[in-house]
């Protein structure tokens, strides 16, 4: 522990011992040995690993040194520890991992498939639920600004218009940062329109279904106003019917849930909402026009005016598009009716 030599007369005496048997240089060398170690640094080891050196005392012959290390000690390969060391590690089972090229590569392979087969199906999803949310939101967005329409002008056999521009304007007072898109800016996409089933059918030309300008909302929705026919048989027949029977004459807006950007196709980003005397209702509910328009199973002309314009009531309500999957081939989903009587 630190102490001189003098602290330990059992060292003393049997150095003398020696002394007398073995000679004085060789016994002066213990000596050295024996003051060296107890003035040297001291070090401590892991209680795991190795126990702290204790000197035992034996019987004393000629020839033998009077003290010996434990038996812990013994049999071990001789070592030395660096200075400042306090612990030392006897494992004998340390061995290095690593992965040879053809494991890694292999390992490589697996992720790729996998992810080849996932990744598309997590990038359809993502798509289908944003485009629902972008309905529900201009649905959402057109019904509350006609309740302040209603509130001020009265229902539409009342309102003093002449033509789907006016009636655009009103709507434009109750939609935050909304503009006016003139016919010429085109903000309805000018090409060919597809129906559900990917067979062009139309060209929407700056509003919609004769309405010479549309709503354009900040976060890109298009909105246009018209009708399957001309505005003055549309506004006549408010004034006869009160607005409260569909038919072909009824208001409606066409909406482009993303402007510009495509498909640019009836069902899947483009939608009708047809406007009654106190509500706006997706096409494909029950009591709208034509709401059998939503069909991935059979082609325009049997299932209506634009087939997929009518598939707006399904997402809305049913919060999906499940009638893609038809579309795409699973038979699963082709039974099913995606509209609502």
């Amino acid at each position: 522990t630190g102490e001189g030599v003098s602290c330990h007369p059992e060292l003393v005496s049997g150095s003398l011992q020696m002394l007398n048997h073995r000679g004085q240089s060789y016994v002066q060398k213990m000596l050295n040995q024996v003051q060296h170690d107890i003035y040297s640094p001291k070090r401590t080891y892991s209680k795991n690993r190795i126990r702290p050196l204790t000197l035992s005392r034996k019987g004393r012959g000629k020839g033998s040194f009077p003290f010996t290390l434990p038996p812990s000690l013994k049999k071990k390969s001789a070592f030395t520890l660096a200075e400042g060391a306090t612990h030392v590690d006897t494992s004998n089972n340390i061995r290095k991992a690593a992965f040879t090229l053809a494991e890694v590569l292999i390992t490589l392979g697996i992720i790729g498939i996998v992810a080849a087969l996932t990744i598309p199906v997590l990038i359809a999803d993502h798509l289908e639920k944003e485009r629902v949310t972008r309905l529900k939101k201009a649905y959402s967005t057109l019904s509350n600004a006609y309740t302040l329409v209603l509130q001020e002008y009265g229902p539409p056999q009342y309102w003093d218009v002449e033509n789907w521009d006016d009636i655009n304007a009103m709507f434009a007072k109750y939609i935050k940062n909304v503009r006016i898109c003139n016919q010429g800016e085109s903000c309805f996409w000018i090409g060919a329109r597809k129906d559900l089933l990917n067979n062009s059918v139309d060209t929407i030309t700056g509003g919609s279904s004769g309405a010479s300008s549309s709503l354009v909302m900040s976060d890109g929705i298009v909105a246009g106003i018209g009708s399957q026919v001309n505005f003055d048989a549309s506004m006549q027949y408010y004034r006869e019917t009160g607005g409260t029977i569909s038919n072909s004459q009824v208001m409606h807006f066409t909406v482009d849930i993303n402007g510009q950007k495509g498909p640019n196709r009836w069902g899947i980003d483009t939608f009708v909402f047809d406007i009654f005397s106190n509500r706006i209702l997706p096409r494909g509910a029950s009591g709208t026009h034509a709401n059998t328009m939503c069909s991935p199973v059979s082609y325009t002309g049997s299932a209506g005016w634009y087939n997929g314009s009518g598939c707006g009531a399904w997402v809305i309500q049913m919060g999906n598009m499940d009638y893609l999957k038809c579309v795409k081939g699973n038979q699963k989903y082709c039974s099913q009716k995606y509209s609502f009587n």
